[in-house]
């Protein structure tokens, strides 16, 4: 074959071949794309299931070992009789259980966080609440009386320094306790950030919540006249205050009803109310007086005296009782702090991811000791190694 016949024979096979890519091409075009497997969106577990879920995530169940009252006599007469009980080891790493509410108590789940075999968890029901009496008092009872009941009881108890683990208002209370006793606090494992600022009051009660619970925020609201609407809090203190024991009672279910359900990511079984009102006037109580703090923020700019204490922040994305935004203020001015957000949690500590983190969290302070107390021989495991900052 000559040379111009080869010619020929080349173009006409990469005619060919441009037409044969050009056919699949078409044609390829004309299918859809390729899909990706789709994978099944995970079964939707019922409210029963989560919290088995999260009961699972504990320590088995344990009793305490000692149990009593701390008294304290303000300066009318009232004697304040405050609840604490000692759970674990007597020798263990010491906890303090701070509970929420304001005006909760505490309960026997809560002494399941922490690993009862290494640790001495200390719980106490604040002044007014839970198995404190006298039941929903306010005489003397804000923010810095209960900080020092909470080193009345370190004194008692003879703890050198403590964990403190609190969710909710209990984060606030942590928080005000170590700001005001640095020294007395080992570490820091707090959920659900609450500075009790205005905006935080506003979010739950008068703007973001009430569009994503509106019937139960409509129960709530429509129990008050509508020239009073603007200020749940004021409207609800003034009732759950009231001399009338039937308005009153009537005026903490509702309340205690809006908080029962806006608590979880997934709705729970509804509970018929049984509580005494006590918790609903502590409640009220500190919500209305912004905590007691000196103005709306203090609780941040104190924070430069915690720059050496361990600080680890859990906080469910969903929690729409204490804004997720909140958490964050708190890290941004913590910078050594450890926040954890958890995808699939509203605001309770029971929901399975939050009592996760929670109790790892619990597990890796007390690995952290373990490791400082290794490396320092002097170190007794309470007395922080860091001393107060002037």
């Amino acid at each position: 074959m000559d040379e111009e016949a080869r010619h020929a024979a080349d173009w006409k096979r990469c005619k060919e071949e441009e037409e044969e890519v050009a056919t699949t091409k078409a044609a390829s075009m004309k299918k859809p794309p390729p899909q990706p497997a789709e994978t099944p969106p995970p079964p939707v577990m019922s409210a029963e299931s989560r919290t088995a879920q999260a009961m699972a995530c504990l320590w088995p169940a344990i009793e305490p070992y000692n149990s009593d009252y701390l008294e304290v006599t303000t300066a009318s007469g009232t004697v304040h009789r405050i609840y604490y009980e000692e759970c674990g080891t007597p020798s263990g790493k010491p906890v303090l259980f701070v509970h929420g509410g304001p005006g909760a108590g505490c309960n026997a789940k809560q002494r399941r966080f922490h690993d009862p075999t290494r640790h001495r968890i200390i719980l106490f029901d604040q002044r007014g609440c839970g198995r404190s009496t006298p039941d929903g008092c306010l005489d003397e009872n804000t923010t810095f009386d209960l900080v020092a009941d909470m080193e009345r009881l370190r004194e008692k108890l003879s703890v050198s320094a403590w964990q403190l683990f609190g969710g909710s208002w209990g984060s606030t209370l942590s928080l005000a306790y170590a700001v005001s006793h640095p020294a007395r606090v080992t570490e820091l494992i707090l959920r659900g950030i609450f500075l009790v600022k205005q905006s935080e009051l506003d979010f739950i009660y008068q703007s973001a919540t009430p569009q994503l619970h509106p019937e139960a925020h409509a129960a709530m609201a429509n129990f008050v006249s509508p020239e009073e609407r603007h200020d749940l809090v004021s409207a609800y203190r003034k009732r759950v205050m009231s001399k009338d024991p039937e308005l009153a009672r009537a005026a903490a279910r509702r309340w205690a009803e809006y908080e029962d359900a806006i608590a979880y990511l997934y709705p729970q079984p509804v509970e018929a109310w049984e509580g005494t009102g006590g918790e609903q006037r502590v409640h009220l109580h500190y919500m209305w007086a912004r905590g007691f703090f000196e103005y709306d923020g203090w609780l941040l700019d104190q924070l430069g005296t915690l720059a050496r204490v361990p600080i680890t922040i859990v906080h469910g994305r969903y929690d729409v009782v204490c804004p997720i935004a909140s958490a964050y203020e708190l890290a941004a001015r913590v910078p050594h702090a450890t926040l954890q957000v958890i995808p699939d949690s509203g605001h309770s500590a029971w929901e399975p991811g939050t009592t996760r983190a929670l109790v790892a969290a619990a597990a890796a302070a007390l690995a952290a000791a373990s490791s400082t107390a290794s490396a320092s021989p002097d170190y007794d495991g309470q007395e922080p190694l860091a001393q107060p900052l002037n």
